[in-house]
């Protein structure tokens, strides 16, 4: 009996890490709309579309103590119907910040934000998700009033690249960008706990069954 809750549970886990991925829309038609001071060393718009791979788009201040910015542009297939924005990146990032964000709605309404973020580093060259957590909610940003969260068709990060002393290697590495519902994120945690449950629960039989025979 206690096998089948298991797999059950593993089951209901399964399910629930599909609806997840299923949910996560990734940008396309990746375009660099603007940049100032800053040089792409490797990659091209392209590698920025898509979910997440091996593909990037390497940027770079090699000027030192000056500010480059860059903003990418990215469209969507499937309209986001939440805020909840994440980049993936590749290898090092070193001094950049996400200064802002514009959101497109299928009206052709703007909203803006004006927030900043320092971006984590990634060690080695493995993919790190950067969840921007300065711009997941509507209160972040102004506007169009009449603007559709429902139905955002395109999204515009800026970026600053600062090079605070002589070092000339402040960078970014973008690979994609998402937006995963949160709602599909919450449905993978009550999967994930119902199979913790089982196993701890598993466990407890175990442990009664060792003392029984022990006794």
């Amino acid at each position: 009996m206690s096998l089948i809750r298991t797999l059950s549970a593993a089951a209901i886990l399964m399910i629930a890490s599909t609806a997840a991925d299923a949910a996560v829309v990734y940008g396309s038609g990746a375009t660099t709309t603007a940049i100032s001071g800053v040089n792409v060393l490797s990659g091209n718009d392209g590698n920025m579309n898509g979910a997440p791979d091996a593909a990037i788009q390497n940027f770079r201040n090699q000027t030192p103590a000056t500010t480059g910015t860059l903003t990418i542009s990215w469209t969507f297939a499937t309209a986001p119907g939440s805020i909840g924005w994440v980049i993936y990146t590749q290898n090092g990032i070193k001094r950049v910040n996400v200064t802002g964000i514009t959101l497109t709605d299928g009206g052709a309404l703007t909203v803006s934000s004006t927030n900043s973020q320092a971006l984590a580093a990634t060690s080695g060259t493995g993919l790190r998700a950067n969840e921007l957590t300065n711009f997941d909610s509507r209160v972040d940003y102004t506007g169009a009033a009449g603007f559709n969260y429902g139905n955002i068709t395109n999204i515009s990060v800026s970026f600053s690249f600062v090079n605070a002393g002589v070092q000339n290697n402040a960078r970014i590495l973008v690979d994609a960008i998402a937006n995963p519902e949160p709602g599909t994120l919450a449905l993978f945690g009550l999967g994930a706990l119902g199979l913790i449950g089982v196993v701890r629960r598993r466990r407890g039989v175990r442990c009664d069954d060792a003392s029984s025979a022990v006794s």
